[in-house]
């Protein structure tokens, strides 16, 4: 509180300065010497310690509002110290020169943020909002170091995987409520996983033109795939079959009570398997599954982009106002009248002022800019619908007739996607994880919901009553065991085991068919027009 003393000690000090001057003696150098050890010491005893103090006190205040295990300090209890004298008090004159502690604690602290975030650019926002606290607690306007941002989050980056997507969506499962990517165990210690705030950090880096670049390269690699699934169903062996299971469906409906019957699905599967295997002892339907999960995945990383990028332009638009909103207030007091000039607020603050065409011009393009970020937030594009239009003309000639009985492969296809499962979380479970266990692959649901969508097929397979079918199997099977267990109340040891896993393995099954009618049908939701 009693900083202004320090220019009366200055003046006071400046005295022998004039006296040095006076002696005769080698006069400039002593001089010059004087006003030295003056700054040095006004240096050494103010302008360091004050550095310093000002510098943890931000560190601080930071970091307890970001890190739990930091006691926060109570102002009214333990005191504080007011710093901002010493930066608000006028320059000192040290006999010729003129030091300006305000401009020295600036300096110090620009190069403090900067230095620490060239070094950790991860820690960019934790530096950018002590250099806002610093403006609003000591009035210090410091420099923006205009280094690139950087994250611990970053993972995996959004081009990588557009330049190689088709690497990804065979490499990665795909969570569809959490939105999250896992890589398949391998021999790796460690497994990456991509998810949204990963996604907003690659869109804050490389802006949000990535999002459209995206969609591009999904719609080329999805143009690819659905050439093989066309060649798969094309097949003499497979179109055969499913005509002929649909025809039998068709003609025994009211005998089957309109419910697929579960024997005729995996009679499908068997009868596929006959065909042939591979040297990893997967089947032709095996691929048909993974080539299904694969576009699943691809859309998957296309809901996501999406995703994150709503996350991103969330956090950017938080500074803008309702424009909409402004727009509907400027009509009210206009008298309803909807044809008002909208609201733009630095190109109509321009106007009049006697500004220059290229600022006026900077000026509109920010308010497109502006208006462009809010239509993005508001609105945001739905890619799905664009994926699902692009596709259905084409697929739905009468030239790709041979796809008209896709819904009746889904059955066989969701008892191997069953099968699979339970076999990859049996690995995990037992500790297997170089042989590509996994817990979740919804994106063999997500794919399945997108081409019925694109081939409008989901009133036929909604017909099939197939989910209704396989719980009906599954409590008959059931039964079954707990007569069995009921009869042989008697029974040995190795009997017992033996219902006991049959039930386990019957119990598994029933939660995976769940899982697979609860998340096919939040699937098609997203593909609802």
């Amino acid at each position: 509180q009693e900083t202004h003393q320090l220019h009366f000690l200055m003046a006071a000090l400046r005295d022998g300065g004039e006296l040095l001057l006076s002696s005769g003696l080698d006069t400039e150098r002593l001089y010059d010497q004087y006003q030295r050890y003056l700054l040095d010491a006004l240096e050494g005893e103010l302008v360091e310690p004050l550095c310093r103090e000002i510098e943890t006190d931000l560190r601080l205040r930071i970091h307890s509002a970001q890190i739990a295990q930091i006691a926060k300090s109570n102002p009214m209890r333990e005191g504080s110290r007011d710093l901002s004298t010493f930066v608000n008090m006028r320059p000192l004159r040290v006999l010729g020169e003129y030091v300006d502690v305000r401009c020295k604690v600036a300096q110090y602290l620009d190069a403090t943020f900067y230095n620490l975030t060239a070094v950790a650019t991860n820690d960019w926002k934790t530096y950018g909002e002590m250099r806002n606290l610093a403006q609003a607690k000591y009035g210090l306007h410091l420099t923006e170091s205009y280094l690139p941002v950087g994250t611990l989050e970053q993972g995996l980056d959004v081009l990588e995987i557009m330049r190689n997507i088709h690497v990804f969506v065979s490499r990665y499962t795909y969570h569809m409520h959490t939105q999250v990517f896992v890589e398949k165990p391998g021999a790796n210690k460690y497994i990456n996983t991509i998810g949204i705030q990963q996604v907003a950090n690659s869109i804050r880096t490389h802006g949000t033109g990535i999002m459209n670049t995206t969609v591009n390269y999904t719609y080329q690699y999805l143009t690819r795939r659905f050439a093989v699934l066309s060649q798969f169903l094309f097949d003499d062996h497979i179109k055969s079959r499913l005509m002929k299971d649909f025809k039998f469906f068709r003609d025994g409906a009211k005998a089957l009570k309109n419910r697929y019957p579960y024997e005729r699905a995996q009679s499908f599967n068997v009868e596929i398997r006959r065909l042939g295997v591979d040297s990893e002892g997967r089947s032709y339907l095996d691929k048909f599954r993974i080539l299904v999960t694969e576009i699943g995945n691809a859309l998957g990383y296309v809901r996501l982009i999406r995703a994150g990028g709503l996350n991103h332009t969330s956090g950017a638009v938080g500074f803008i106002p309702d424009l909409s909103a402004v727009d509907h207030h400027r009509q009210v007091e206009g008298n309803g009248d909807a044809t008002a000039t909208p609201y733009r607020h630095f190109s109509s603050a321009a106007q009049g002022q006697g500004l220059s065409k290229e600022t006026e011009d900077a000026l509109a393009n920010l308010d497109d800019a502006i208006d462009d970020l809010t239509v993005k937030f508001s609105q945001g594009t739905d890619f799905f619908k664009l994926l699902v239009d692009v596709f259905a003309g084409q697929l739905r000639g009468d030239d790709q007739s041979h796809l008209a009985n896709f819904f009746v492969i889904v059955p066989p296809l969701t008892i191997n996607f069953v099968d699979h499962m339970l076999a990859s979380k049996d690995k995990l479970v037992k500790g297997k994880r170089q042989i590509a266990g996994a817990f979740c692959d919804d994106g063999f649901m997500l794919g399945v919901a997108y081409i019925l969508r694109v081939l409008g097929q989901n009133g036929k397979f909604d017909s099939l009553h197939w989910f209704e079918s396989v719980n009906m199997m599954l409590r008959s099977e059931g039964k079954e065991l707990d007569v069995r267990r009921v009869e042989k109340k008697r029974a040995t040891d190795d009997e017992m085991q033996t219902l006991q896993l049959a039930l386990g393995r019957l119990k598994a099954r029933q939660i995976e068919n769940d899982l697979v009618y609860f998340t096919l049908s939040g699937a098609c939701v997203l593909f609802k027009s």
